[in-house]
């Protein structure tokens, strides 16, 4: 089973967390990191994932800040 926490960012997006059974933890499309990382912090988390639909800036706009922070590996399109 996964556990899938919805988290919102900006005026009118979501980011999705995801925890898998064995601990793992990935964020999709985060568009800014301040509203993730809070989530991340107060459950005491760590973040192994970030995980990008597409290139947009609305989706990958936290992603630079979320790696360097948490040492998480970006899986997504090259741009």
């Amino acid at each position: 089973m996964m556990d899938v926490r919805i988290v919102p960012l900006l005026k009118d997006n979501y980011a999705y967390l995801l925890r898998a059974d064995d601990g793992t933890i990935a964020v999709i499309d985060p568009s800014e990191p301040d509203g993730v990382a809070a989530v991340i912090e107060k459950s005491d988390l760590e973040l192994h994932y970030i995980l990008n639909t597409h290139h947009h800036g609305d989706h990958t706009g936290g992603n630079m800040i979320l790696k360097n922070t948490y040492g998480s590996t970006v899986i997504g399109p090259a741009k």
